[in-house]
C-alpha cells in the first residue's frame, strides 16, 4: 500500500485496487464447494482467475514480483527462496522439452512453470491484503471450506446425491471418481480450515474450546465418509497420515518437520531402487486375490523403473517432461484378473510422482527437488516459534503428510488439480495467521 494518505487521490486509488482485489478473490472462494464437489478441475482455474483479474492490479504485487529478480531475494530461509526452487525445476522441465520423444512439450513445462508463478502470487494476495479485507476472506474461507466438506460427507451417505442433480445422468462411475477426488482435495484443506477456526474463536495462547474437537471430529468423519465409500482406499491413508502427522506435531513440531520432509527425500532419492524389488510384470498380472487397482499400480511402477534404469543417459537426465505419456502412448497393455479386456499398462502417468520425477528427469531433477526440500525445512526451521508457531506448523505438517500418501500412489504431474490442492491449503493457513495477528494487535 502506498505511504500517503488515504484521503489522497493516489490513496484512494490504491485503496479501492485492495477492494477489487479482494472481491474477485472472494467470488471464487464463494464458488469453492460448487468446484470441489461438482468440478474439481476448476479448482486451478479457478486460482488462475483471481490472480488475472485480482491480484494483478492489487497495490504492492510488481515491485515485489520484480524484487525476485534479485539475487538477495533467493538468500535460504525466504519464501522467495522456495518460490526460486520451484522455478528452478519448473526451467529444467523447460529445458528437457529438448530431449523428449514428444513433440511441442515445451508447452506442458511451461504450464508448470506458469503453475508455480500463479501459485506464488495467488498466496502473496493473502499475505499483503489489509487485514480488515484479509479477515473479510478468511470469514468466507472457513464457510465455504465448511460447507465444502460437509457436501463431500452428504456425496458419500447418499452415494453422489448432490452430482445426480446435474447432467449428465446414468454415469454413475464418473460421479465416484470425481467425488473420491473432491474428498481428496478437502483431505489438504480440512488442517488448515480447523487452524483458521482455532484463530476465529479460540483466545490467544489458550487451548480449543470443546466445541472446536466436536467439529473437528464432523469434518474428519465427513472425508473419512468420502475415503470409506468412494473406495480410494489413498485417500484413507492420507487421513491417517494427516491424523498422525498432526498429533505429534503439536507436541513435537520440530522432530515432526524433520521426519517428514527426511519421508519425502528419502522417497525421492530412493524410489527407483526399492522399485527394483518387485517382480516381472508377466509375473504381477497373474496376481490373484489382491485388490485390482493395486495390481495394476504394482504393474505401471515396474514398467516405469524398467525405463529409469534403461541407460545412463535416462538415469542421469530422464526421457524428458512428459516421457510418461510417451510411454502411454505406446500402447502397451495387461490383462489382470477381474478386468474382461486388456487395459493400458501406462494410463497417462505412473501414479507415483517420486517414480515420475526420477522417468521424466533423471537423477539432476531429483537433486533439484532435493534442494527445494532443503528450502522449504530452512524457512520453517528459521521462522519455528516465531511466524510458524506449533498450529501453524502442526497444520502445514499434518497436510504435508497427507499429500505425501497422495503422491506416493496417486499423483501426476499432468494433474495441476492435486497439486493445486496444498497450495489452497497455504492460502488458509496465511488467512489463519493474517486472523491471530490482528487478533494480538488489538
Amino acid at each position: 500500500m502506498s505511504d500517503r494518505p488515504a484521503s489522497s487521490v493516489s490513496g484512494k486509488i490504491a485503496r479501492w485496487r485492495s477492494v477489487w482485489s479482494a472481491s474477485v478473490h472472494n467470488c471464487w472462494i464463494i464458488a469453492l464447494p460448487m468446484l470441489i464437489v461438482l468440478s474439481h478441475r476448476n479448482i486451478v482455474g479457478g486460482m488462475v482467475l483471481m490472480v488475472l483479474f485480482g491480484t494483478l492490479v492489487q497495490p504492492g504485487f510488481w515491485p515485489a514480483a520484480w524484487r525476485l529478480v534479485r539475487p538477495a531475494a533467493w538468500r535460504p530461509g525466504t519464501g522467495s527462496a522456495v518460490l526460486a526452487g520451484l522455478i528452478a525445476f519448473s526451467l529444467y522441465a523447460v529445458l528437457s522439452s529438448a530431449w523428449t520423444p514428444l513433440k511441442q512439450e515445451a508447452e506442458t513445462a511451461f504450464s508448470i512453470l506458469l503453475f508455480f508463478l500463479f501459485s506464488g502470487a495467488f498466496v502473496w494476495t493473502m499475505q499483503t491484503l489489509p487485514a480488515h479485507l484479509a479477515g473479510l476472506l478468511a470469514r468466507f474461507l472457513l464457510a465455504a471450506g465448511a460447507l465444502a466438506i460437509v457436501c463431500i460427507g452428504i456425496e458419500a451417505l447418499t452415494g453422489g446425491a448432490i452430482r445426480d442433480l446435474i447432467p449428465p445422468h446414468g454415469r454413475d462411475d464418473k460421479d465416484i471418481i470425481a467425488s473420491a477426488r473432491g474428498t481428496t482435495i478437502g483431505l489438504c484443506l480440512l488442517p488448515p480450515l480447523l487452524l483458521l477456526l482455532w484463530r476465529f474463536h479460540g483466545a490467544p495462547g489458550a487451548r480449543p474450546e470443546p466445541l472446536f474437537y466436536a467439529v473437528a471430529a464432523i469434518g474428519f468423519g465427513c472425508l473419512g465418509a468420502g475415503a470409506l465409500i468412494f473406495g480410494v482406499s489413498a485417500n484413507l491413508g492420507a487421513l491417517l497420515a494427516i491424523i498422525a502427522a498432526g498429533t505429534i506435531a503439536l507436541f513435537r513440531p520440530k522432530l515432526a518437520l524433520l521426519l517428514t520432509a527426511a519421508g519425502w527425500a528419502a522417497t525421492f532419492l530412493l524410489a527407483p531402487f526399492a522399485a527394483l524389488l518387485l517382480p516381472s510384470i508377466e509375473v504381477i498380472e497373474a496376481m490373484d486375490g489382491a485388490p485390482t487397482s493395486w495390481v495394476q499400480r504394482l504393474a505401471i511402477w515396474r514398467f516405469a523403473v524398467d525405463h529409469i534404469f534403461s541407460g545412463p543417459l535416462a538415469f542421469l537426465f530422464g526421457g524428458g517432461v512428459n516421457y510418461s505419456q510417451y510411454l502411454s502412448d505406446l500402447g502397451r497393455t495387461i490383462t489382470l484378473p477381474g478386468y474382461p479386456e486388456p487395459i493400458p499398462l501406462l494410463p497417462t502417468h505412473p501414479h507415483n510422482l517420486f517414480l515420475q520425477v526420477w522417468l521424466e528427469f533423471g537423477l539432476v531433477g531429483i537433486l533439484i527437488v532435493l534442494g527445494l526440500i532443503w528450502l522449504m525445512v530452512r524457512f520453517a526451521l528459521d521462522r519455528a516459534g516465531k511466524s510458524l508457531t506449533v498450529p501453524v506448523m502442526a497444520a502445514g505438517i499434518a497436510v504435508a503428510a497427507g499429500f505425501y500418501v497422495i503422491c506416493a500412489v496417486d499423483l501426476g504431474l499432468s494433474t495441476l488439480w492435486r497439486l493445486a490442492a496444498p497450495v489452497y491449503a497455504l492460502y488458509i493457513l496465511t488467512a489463519a495467521e493474517r486472523v491471530y495477528a490482528t487478533k494480538i494487535s488489538q
